[in-house]
């Protein structure tokens, strides 16, 4: 186990990485970026569907009824005609059309599933988004990287570190739970920079298909935290993060 001398000389100075100045239009989709969509939608659909006749078979009615429904819902989006797609202002990678970005949706946020930049949907072009924004509670979505290592500053500020914290994780499955069976998937990451004045600005998250993920309050902090890593060559860890 490492020690707290360890922890703290493994975090690494980093400035704010840039943010572009270019902004993108929408489109709608077509060819290889439609097919993905369908298959996706439709493979999403297949596991609702799953999920639900086993829910049916024990007799939970009413989560079984939930699930049947947003099989129907996943393939009527696999087939709608009224989908958007932009391009990244970041890297230029196409935002997939579950993404949600149409022309009446002022103010909505997407995050790029290549480079894990956030930008927002405004005065009809998609832009980054504001790089200095918070949120009360973690909101901006990062992956947790093999052998991670986190900015040096508060995870909330960016003031110098004070102390270091740890936050673990538990998840049930629930499609598990349907079958009968008990599945538990845990974890926890250690060495967490914070200053006096600051604790819980980041949560770990483990979902149901056991992605791992780290959810930020401060989007200046946790970009900082993908440029860290991103520079020092490291991998989102587990199942494919995105």
């Amino acid at each position: 186990m490492a020690t707290y001398q360890q922890l703290l000389g493994s975090l690494v100075d980093c400035e704010d990485p840039p943010v572009p100045q270019r902004t993108t239009s929408l489109a709608k989709p077509v060819g290889e970026v439609r097919s993905k969509h369908i298959a996706t939608a439709g493979g999403i659909a297949a596991l609702f569907a799953v999920i639900a006749g086993a829910l049916f078979y024990w007799q939970h009615w009413i989560w079984g009824g939930i699930f049947a429904l947003l099989t129907v819902l996943m393939l009527q989006s696999a087939f709608s005609s009224n989908l958007w797609v932009a391009a990244c202002p970041y890297c230029s990678a196409v935002f997939e059309p579950l993404a949600g970005l149409s022309p009446d949706k002022e103010g909505k946020t997407v995050q790029c599933k290549s480079c894990f930049e956030y930008s927002v949907y405004s005065g009809g072009r998609v832009r980054p988004q504001d790089p200095n924004s918070i949120s009360e509670v973690p909101t901006f979505v990062s992956p947790v990287f093999e052998n991670g290592v986190w900015p040096k500053g508060c995870l909330a500020c960016g003031a110098a570190p004070t102390r270091l914290d740890e936050v673990k994780a538990r998840n049930v499955s629930i499609g598990m739970l349907a079958m009968g069976r008990l599945w538990v998937t845990s974890g926890k990451a250690s060495g967490i920079p914070y200053c006096d004045a600051h604790r819980d600005a980041v949560e770990l998250k483990i979902d149901q298909r056991k992605r791992v993920t780290l959810e930020w309050c401060s989007l200046r902090m946790m970009r900082r935290y993908l440029a860290v890593n991103k520079k020092l060559g490291r991998k989102p860890t587990g199942p494919k993060w995105i």
